[in-house]
């Protein structure tokens, strides 16, 4: 069973950075974690690109429409 997990976000990367945090401590991890953030949120971006673990990030810039 593959599981993927949805994170959006808006401007708050502490809270990212510990939903992230603790998505790596779980026991099964995810197979994939899609973090939907803001165009422009260069903080939640900057998490993202910083991080270094063993989860499979795939960011999505939301482009204002």
């Amino acid at each position: 069973m593959k599981v993927s997990v949805l994170i959006p976000t808006y401007h708050n990367p502490r809270k990212l950075a510990r939903c992230i945090d603790s998505l790596e401590k779980q026991s099964h991890l995810p197979d994939e974690v899609v973090v939907l953030y803001e165009k422009g949120d260069e903080d939640s971006l900057r998490i993202l690109q910083e991080f270094t673990g063993n989860l499979n990030l795939i960011p999505l810039e939301l482009k204002n429409m």
